[in-house]
């Protein structure tokens, strides 16, 4: 499926819903780590409520989405999710380039992010794009992981990000 996008946006509350089954669809890879939805509806809510989401809308649906936050001069992405079935046609590179544009239009000069080690395509992923990895940290226990797993810490600067 040639996924057609209509527009890249902050969420609203009334993309809750769709924002929350897009993510909870696009980590079902991760399931043979972590069992249970990877955000529940509150979680985004937090998210939009503090205008942090964003959306590629496509004909019929959302087919992208990430987290932005901005705090000073850094910012974090995670939650880049891109529905399956329009996976392989540009849109997690076209989502991450919209946060970085927006994380510099916001006053950050570097842009953060963690992977699961376990997702062994994902460094190299975003290491096309230009971030390099910083080190490692804990992954959350408490979301009891079926089996050892922690985060790869990487990292970009925005400053010349045009």
């Amino acid at each position: 499926m040639r996924a057609t996008i209509h527009s890249f946006d902050i969420a609203e509350p009334g993309d809750l819903e769709a924002i929350a089954d897009l993510i909870n669809l696009a980590y079902l890879v991760e399931r043979y780590f972590l069992l249970g939805p990877r955000i529940d509806e509150e979680g985004v809510a937090v998210h939009i409520r503090a205008r942090e989401m964003l959306i590629v809308r496509g004909e019929a649906e959302a087919i992208a989405t990430a987290h932005l936050r901005v705090a000073g001069p850094n910012a974090h992405l995670g939650l880049v999710s891109v529905r399956p079935e329009a996976q392989g046609q540009g849109l997690g590179r076209r989502i991450v380039g919209a946060a970085e544009d927006l994380a510099t239009e916001r006053g950050a000069q570097w842009m953060h992010l963690q992977v699961v080690h376990l997702r062994s395509e994902l460094p190299e992923f975003y290491r096309n794009l230009g971030y390099q990895e910083t080190g490692t940290s804990a992954f959350d226990e408490s979301k009891a992981p079926l089996q050892p797993v922690h985060f790869i810490d990487m990292a970009k600067s925005l400053v010349g990000h045009e």
